[in-house]
């Protein structure tokens, strides 16, 4: 049995609702199945015991009458055994004498079990320090006391006014022991001690729909927990939003096809590679697909539960690529108002793709060594070092060898990411590939504009395999996108082709007459429609046709 006063100084709570009473301090007392939260103020003090009097009554013979105090002075708490018969502990020490406390510990008075929170603030959500220390201190009791900690990673996007109205509305859904940060600019966390992750999940899902309830408003939510999801601040924080980042469509990767024997015995290797953890490095012209190679390590391995994260190396400018690999604590350089994770570590438990590693400059490659062989990396500005659990996968269409021999690249870095060498062949060395490549991208394009699968005619066919593709795949879906921007119809012809291709192309030989003939008849149409601006009279003009007969043939081959 447990009760306590209403007296104003120390003021207790049940409804676990948020107040708007700034500067107050609370703490959470735990008794068999009683939980209750305390709010205690300035000036005002907290006893627990057996006595009437007390603030919390715990009607137990291992309780003194006057068993602990609890007393806040300028904002701070301290805690006093009261003389008990069986005294008082702070985090497992017994209280010989008057002790401060902090936020996240913990004191017992027999059976009764007390949790120290910190102060709230003034508005409804603190700053990215203060959810950072609140985090790392609950964290911190959680796994020593094995209490239960929860969080939620709250993303919202919207008009200023639109987010500050639905963070008030999700601080009102949360306990006074709860704690509302952002994190970064769209990204706020909620802190939810003595909460277990099946009660979180809910919980997040229902914050979400708080928020969106805001007109012009987009919100998602995702909740991790100590031990499920993570076991340290930075752990929770990655697992949190990682989860709450809508799952984007995937970029429209190159079909994989593997119909050329080449590209056969490549993806057996693909798949066998998949069963180990040895870091991959791929090597081929750009744009031949070596992303697909990675990806598809990555779908079939035992990791593709985990993150996918890919980072170009050639694509920063080398003051960047430290943070971007590494990451940043606040303040490490000028602009870094925020802690940052880096893609390493973001692709902890899954896999890495450095593509272009070739362009890593010497600098950064003696670092990037360093976290392959230990697999821990210490963020711009810190000294902790940070364990990370990943897979790398190396991309590049240099000859590492020779950059090896030329002193521009790293002989151990060389030999530590090459256990396995795959290479990718030129999309021109693959033949029997590439009207299976081709027919994939007009059907993805097709799908995502809403529109059907197009025909590819064979005479676009035909151009296509004798174009010698110095772009590879990459270069074949820009050409399939864009004769699906300029087709009048359901079928792809040599007119939708880039100049490059060669103008009027021949049908293939061994069509049948007929087809050959209605292909260059379409062709002629289209050409001249392009040369006359779509004006249907000259056109008919300069094919020596009647109007009449230009439409009948416009109609024929389904000419808009």
């Amino acid at each position: 049995m447990s009760s306590s006063t209403s007296s104003d100084p120390a003021r207790t709570r049940d409804d676990g609702k948020l107040h708007e009473t700034p500067g107050e301090t609370c703490v959470l007392v735990r008794f068999g199945d009683q939980r209750r939260i305390i709010e205690v103020r300035d000036h005002a003090e907290v006893v627990i015991g057996r006595s009437r009097e007390s603030t919390f009554l715990a009607d137990d013979d291992r309780v003194s009458r006057r068993h602990l105090r609890i007393v806040c002075r300028d904002g701070a708490l301290w805690a006093s055994d009261l003389g008990s018969r069986n005294g008082s502990t702070l985090n497992g020490r017994r209280i010989a004498e008057e002790r401060l406390l902090s936020p996240g510990d913990e004191l017992s008075a027999g059976p009764v079990r007390v949790t120290v929170f910190g102060r709230r603030r003034a508005g409804p959500v603190g700053s990215e320090g203060e959810l950072y220390e609140r985090l790392t201190a609950e964290v911190e009791r959680a796994t020593r006391f094995r209490r239960p900690l929860a969080v939620v990673g709250l993303l919202l996007d919207g008009p200023t006014s639109a987010v500050r109205d639905a963070l008030h509305r999700v601080a009102a859904r949360l306990r006074r022991i709860d704690f509302l940060g952002e994190y970064a600019p769209g990204e706020y966390m909620a802190l939810l001690p003595e909460t277990t992750l099946a009660l979180a999940e809910p919980l997040a899902s229902a914050l979400a729909e708080t928020a969106r309830a805001v007109v012009g408003l987009s919100a998602s939510a995702n909740a991790a927990g100590v031990p499920e999801s993570a076991g340290t601040a930075d752990g929770l924080i990655g697992a949190a939003f990682r989860g709450a980042r809508p799952t984007a469509a995937p970029p429209e990767e190159p079909p994989v096809v593997a119909e050329q024997p080449v590209m056969r015995e490549l993806f057996e290797l693909v798949h066998r590679t998949a069963r180990s953890d040895l870091t991959v490095l791929l090597t081929g012209e750009t744009g031949a697909g070596k992303e697909v190679i990675a990806t598809e390590i990555h779908r079939t391995s035992e990791r593709a539960a985990g993150p996918y994260v890919r980072l170009n190396c050639g694509s920063l400018p080398e003051s960047l690529i430290e943070s971007e690999l590494f990451g940043h604590e606040r303040g490490a350089f000028t602009g870094a108002d925020k802690r940052r994770i880096g893609h390493v570590e973001r692709a902890s438990g899954g896999t890495l793709l450095l593509d272009e590693i070739g362009e890593l400059p010497l600098g950064m490659q003696v670092k990037l060594l360093r976290v392959i062989e230990a697999r821990r990396v210490t963020r711009v500005g810190g000294t902790d070092e940070i364990a990370v659990d990943v897979r790398f996968i190396a991309a590049t269409n240099r000859d590492l060898e020779r950059e090896v021999k030329r002193g521009t690249f790293r002989e151990d870095l060389y030999f530590r990411l090459s256990p396995i060498v795959l290479h990718v062949p030129p999309l021109r060395e693959r033949p029997l590939d590439l009207p299976l490549l081709a027919e994939g991208f007009a059907r993805a394009v097709a799908a995502r504009d809403g529109r059907p699968t197009p025909r590819l005619s064979p005479t676009f066919l035909h151009a296509l395999k004798r174009y010698p593709w110095p772009g590879n795949v990459r270069e074949l879906r820009n050409v399939i996108e864009r004769a699906l921007v300029l087709a009048d119809n359901d079928e792809l012809g040599p007119a939708q082709l880039p100049d490059r291709f060669g103008g009027v192309v021949a049908p293939p030989t061994g069509a049948p007459i007929r087809q050959q003939v209605d292909e260059l008849e379409r062709l002629a149409l289209v050409r001249a429609l392009e040369a006359c601006d779509g004006n249907r009279t000259h056109a008919a003009k300069k094919l020596g046709l009647s109007r009449r007969a230009l439409l009948y043939k416009l109609k024929k081959h389904h000419i808009d």
